[in-house]
């Protein structure tokens, strides 16, 4: 995992209108993240511990593709 910036931590567009949808739909802000430069992301180990999906973030609004990420799980999940 890396880490980011100022940018990417607070100024990146995609991130800023991932909150804003959020706060449309009525959820409500949690605060800030005690490391908001460090970056995450999105993985998926099978049964034996192998790695079969990684999305690292570039920056803090970059997640994985919700449904790539699910067809992942469930293949998985079903062992193909």
């Amino acid at each position: 995992m890396g880490r980011t910036g100022l940018t990417g931590a607070m100024l990146s567009p995609s991130l800023n209108l991932r909150y804003l949808k959020l706060l449309a739909k009525g959820e409500r802000f949690l605060g800030f993240a005690p490391d908001m430069f460090q970056l995450g992301g999105d993985f998926v180990v099978d049964k034996q511990g192998t790695l079969v999906f990684a999305h690292r973030m570039r920056n803090n609004g970059d997640r994985a593709d919700t449904g790539k990420l699910l067809d992942e799980v469930a293949r998985v999940a079903h062992g193909v």
